[in-house]
């Protein structure tokens, strides 16, 4: 009998083990997201070196990686680049004489599903971020842009 109560006892103790183990990887899992694009990490660096990280951008396709000349003498001193990643989207604005970085956008109407791929955090002394939201309803979002902090 002590035995059968010792082993009962024993076989109680691993089952729950094993559920808080199990339910600590639901957790885990929830909460955990995939960071598509690091764009911490990208703060800072030229165009050249964020297309080296990212890979080739759409527009190299279309072959508009690059404004004109043309457009160059008329003033333009902003151009974009699209990465796509695992169906989602980063749009990186440059300026195309210094090769600096002016901003990214995650465009997504789910605010944590953006700061997530992102690699984001809300309050970061490294950038700002400005939600963007719909036109047509205000209280839904179309991306956050990311600003490098001067």
């Amino acid at each position: 009998m002590k035995k059968t109560i010792i082993l009962l006892t024993f076989l109680m103790a691993i089952l729950l083990f094993v559920s808080n183990i199990e339910a600590s990887n639901i957790k885990l899992s929830k909460s955990k997201s995939i960071i598509i694009f690091n764009i911490p990490s990208l703060i800072g660096k030229k165009i050249v070196v964020v297309r080296n990280i990212l890979g080739p951008p759409t527009e190299k396709k279309s072959g508009y990686l690059e404004p004109t000349k043309e457009q160059l003498q008329l003033g333009l001193n902003e151009w974009e680049n699209t990465f796509k990643k695992h169906n989602e989207t980063l749009i990186v604005k440059f300026n195309p004489i210094t090769r600096n970085v002016i901003d990214f956008f995650i465009p997504g109407n789910n605010k944590q599903h953006v700061l997530a791929i992102g690699n984001l955090k809300e309050n970061s002394k490294k950038y700002q971020l400005t939600i963007v939201n719909s036109i047509k309803n205000p209280s839904e979002i179309t991306g956050i842009i990311i600003t490098p902090s001067n």
